[in-house]
């Protein structure tokens, strides 16, 4: 099975060569556990061949379908086009994000794909979707073939940005997570300078409300946060029109942001996937802001942003959709209560979720040191599993990816 690796960029841009990108569908852990020998990278599409393209989007192929429906493609997407057409190809879209889309969005989605699949009379088994999300695929009339990557996308770029993915491998046993139970370990050993950490790079409802409860009740002293730095270069105005539009024109939460964990505000260079463990490994639990908070017609997902304190052993309360910590355990994953009142994952009026988690925020936050202290060692086993299980789990979901490619790739040849 010979394959290309291309980035949207790569099909727009007329005068850019193409290439193989090495580390964007992660299908393999590493090097040292490569893919198998029939998975062939080329640099070049063959003449007499079939072959797969493995395309990498931004948040997902609805971008992309504005491309090809307004043809601003150059000459390498033609080719693919025409081989797509001839049954000489084989298309696999990806993304590291994901589109938050609801039922209508779904739909308009897929609908939109189909059609171009129809117009260009394109045989729908040569051309699979990976979406990052989750929807029952059996409401919908399509007849090409979606695989679902929805558990913590982003974290397998976490491992490759911030660590050597040759030395760290994501893995099934226990011995590959061994660095990860070793710092934990490690840092157990000594007292934390912060009682919490938090991230929010972007504005969102509940992240607005999360900075105010915060600094109304002096929290912020407590620990660590990032507050719409990444809106800040580019969207200043936008940033600033918001906090005045939620908090009134003349309010301090202005003199806060932007603020980061990572970095200066002024030269901000994070990524999501990004995982500053300093940073982690000295605060006591995470306060995590999910994307998606206060809509029941998305699909429940989770990104890097609850795969990060699973992996460096913290817990964490989540402002998400109802019923995450649920899915969570479904996953396999143990939570917190009864250290934490996790009541609030069954609340589904927004106003009293957030609520429940604020008051549940501030019982933790007034913990005096040596408190939080042994309230966090308590949950040691909770957390060393895992740390352990998210290793199993990442691998499980890549592999049923490459499965269902290769079965795809396998009726496609026929």
């Amino acid at each position: 099975m010979k394959y290309i690796k291309l980035h949207r960029n790569q099909i727009q841009e007329p005068k850019l060569e193409y290439y193989i990108v090495e580390d964007d569908l992660h299908l393999s852990m590493s090097d040292q556990d490569s893919l198998p020998n029939d998975w062939i990278p080329i640099s070049k599409i063959p003449t007499n061949e079939k072959y797969m393209v493995l395309l990498k989007t931004y948040v997902g192929f609805h971008e992309d379908i504005e491309i090809i429906k307004s043809k601003r493609y150059n000459k390498l997407f033609e080719r693919i086009l025409t081989d797509l057409k001839n049954d000489k190809c084989m298309l696999v879209t990806f993304s590291n994000d994901f589109y938050c889309g609801g039922d209508s969005n779904n739909q308009k989605l897929l609908n939109e794909v189909q059609k171009i699949l129809d117009d260009n009379q394109i045989n729908p088994n040569n051309f699979v979707m990976i979406y990052f999300g989750y929807f029952d695929i059996t409401r919908y009339d399509i007849k090409f073939k979606v695989l679902f990557g929805q558990n913590f996308f982003g974290i397998q770029d976490t491992f490759k940005r911030s660590f050597d993915l040759d030395e760290f491998r994501i893995s099934c046993t226990n011995d590959d997570s061994i660095f990860f139970q070793r710092l934990f370990a490690n840092q157990n050993k000594y007292k934390r300078p912060n009682k919490f950490i938090t991230y929010n790079g972007s504005i969102r409802p509940h992240r607005l409300l999360l900075l105010k409860f915060l600094y109304e009740n002096d929290l912020l002293k407590h620990g660590l946060y990032s507050f719409f730095v990444n809106q800040w270069k580019d969207n200043k105005d936008w940033v600033i029109q918001s906090m005045k539009d939620n908090f009134g024109e003349n309010n301090n939460l202005l003199d806060i942001i932007p603020t980061s964990i990572d970095h200066f505000s002024d030269n901000y260079l994070s990524w999501g996937e990004d995982l500053n463990i300093q940073a982690h490994y000295s605060s006591y639990f995470e306060i995590v802001t999910e994307t998606l908070w206060d809509s029941d017609t998305y699909p429940q997902i989770f990104s890097e942003k609850v795969a990060k304190p699973l992996l460096t052993g913290l817990p964490f309360v989540l402002l998400q959709r109802p019923h995450g910590l649920k899915k969570l355990q479904d996953f396999g994953f143990k939570t917190f209560h009864p250290y934490i009142d996790e009541s609030y994952d069954d609340e589904m009026d927004t106003e009293k979720r957030f609520n429940m988690i604020s008051d549940e925020i501030k019982r933790i936050l007034d913990m005096e040191h040596r408190e939080i202290h042994n309230w966090f060692l308590s949950m040691k086993d909770i957390l060393l599993h895992n740390i352990r299980h998210l290793h199993f789990f990442v691998y499980q979901k890549q592999i049923e990816l490459r499965d269902g490619i290769e079965e795809s790739w396998d009726v496609f040849i026929k």
